[in-house]
């Protein structure tokens, strides 16, 4: 689903292909693709095709716990 937080994350694409939407703008997505997702932006991942896609999520600053 759609959603917002506080902190920017960097996502690396692992397998397959997606749609990244942030904001009002969506972008095609694949294996070995980056995407820095800025604080406070509304994105959603999906995945509108039969393979898989897989993803991983790196935040370098969440600030404080």
């Amino acid at each position: 689903p759609k959603h917002k937080h506080d902190w920017e994350h960097v996502n690396y694409i692992m397998a397959g292909k997606g749609k990244l939407t942030i904001g009002d703008t969506t972008h095609d997505v694949e294996k070995g693709d980056f995407a820095l997702v800025p604080p406070n932006e509304t994105h959603q991942f999906e995945n509108p095709y039969d393979d898989k896609f897989e993803f991983i999520c790196i935040v370098p600053n969440r600030g404080e716990y």
